[in-house]
């Protein structure tokens, strides 16, 4: 018999096995003579420890009836915990371990009274609901204010929880306001490029009914009335847009004054014109065409490859280029084609669409440097 086998018979002898195994172990036992040899074997060495086990087993059985006298014992003679009392006069009065203060047990009728005290203390502590007699009902027993320590305790928690909320909901907040900045400025983003998508529809009409060409300098006959900002009044005579299209809800000039119609413009005197003109193009930068051998040639849709026709315009001069009118995220640029990118960068092919090849804000030098301007851009 191997040491496996041993150790399955000594745990049959202990009662250690599963049912299962002992079951098991059983029949073979009955079935096999060399497992009953070894059994008896085990048996007898094992005898002396099991006779030990069931004399301690009898000895530890407890006697009838000893949990219920340990109780009544620990009910007349155990000492009261410590606990804050607050005695008829008003006083609150500190109870020892071992025995409340004198004038507390002069008060005190009963040591039921402290025990059952106790265990509405305990069952405050745990939340349940305690049905207590009327204060007409106590025969003039003062009340142990153990919810005293309770409420300190109960007070003390709420700040805590207070603190965690507080914790909870400013980064709550946090992640929210975030989240709000962003939505609004999608939605600033999404306001400015509709405006866009109208001046584009209205420049396709325009460029439609001039053999491809756009709105330029070139129909105007008055010196003030020559700058970049010149289509805004075109566009409005032909009805095609509203004011409000040429605002860009990110830049801080939220709207303007009313834009004039074309012809509206031969009946203000030179100083109004002037004063005026920086809202013509409203924020928005349009194509202005080049010159080529002091020759200028209008912006055009006709033959020409897909190229920037509109974009936010930049503010103040080259150096300030870097701050795009929808913060530092970048640019909305409407394309000759009709499409409409919201980019960061202000090159096209390599091409700054504000600077002209000069790396001035001024007129294109060639057919290819296409320069957007702003409203004030003044075109000669």
């Amino acid at each position: 018999m191997n040491v496996y086998d041993e150790d399955i018979l000594i745990g049959y002898i202990c009662g250690a096995l599963e049912d299962d195994e002992a079951a098991a172990t059983a029949q073979r036992l009955r079935n096999d003579a060399e497992w009953n040899r070894q059994y008896k074997r085990l048996l007898s060495t094992f005898r002396p420890a099991l006779a030990v086990r069931e004399q301690q087993a009898r000895d530890m059985v407890p006697p009838v009836g000893l949990a219920e006298r340990t109780i009544a014992f620990l009910r007349q003679n155990a000492p009261v915990p410590s606990r804050i009392l607050v005695l008829p006069d008003g006083r609150e009065e500190f109870a020892g371990n071992d025995s409340f203060s004198s004038a507390a047990v002069e008060d005190i009728s009963t040591q039921d009274t402290i025990v059952n005290a106790l265990q509405e203390t305990q069952a405050i502590r745990s939340g349940e609901v305690v049905s207590r007699p009327a204060p007409s009902e106590r025969d003039g027993v003062p009340e142990v204010v153990v919810e005293h320590a309770a409420a300190k305790d109960a007070f003390c928690w709420r700040w805590v929880d207070a603190v965690v909320a507080a914790s909870l909901l400013g980064v709550v907040c946090l992640a929210l306001f975030e989240a709000v900045l962003f939505a609004r400025h999608e939605s600033r983003v999404a306001v400015c490029q509709n405006n866009m998508r109208e001046i584009g529809r209205a420049l396709q009409q325009y460029a439609n009914l001039h053999n491809g060409d756009l709105p330029s300098v070139r129909s105007a006959t008055r010196s003030e009335c020559r700058v970049a900002g010149i289509y805004g009044p075109i566009l409005m005579e032909l009805k095609a847009i509203l004011p409000q299209h040429l605002c860009c809800p990110d830049v801080t000039r939220a709207t303007h004054d009313k834009i004039p119609a074309f012809s509206e413009l031969f009946d203000m005197d030179a100083a109004a014109l002037r004063l005026q003109r920086s809202r013509w193009g409203g924020d928005y930068a349009f194509n202005v065409g080049h010159k080529k051998e002091g020759v200028f040639y209008a912006p055009s849709l006709a033959n020409r490859e897909v190229h920037p026709l509109l974009a936010d315009a930049p503010s103040g001069d080259a150096s300030s280029l870097a701050t795009p009118a929808h913060g530092d995220n970048g640019y909305n640029v409407l394309y000759s084609d009709g499409h409409l990118r919201f980019q960061k960068e202000m090159e096209y092919f390599g091409d700054n669409i504000f600077l002209n090849a000069n790396h001035q804000f001024a007129i294109g030098e060639t057919d290819d440097d296409i320069v957007l301007g702003s409203s004030t851009m003044e075109i000669d």
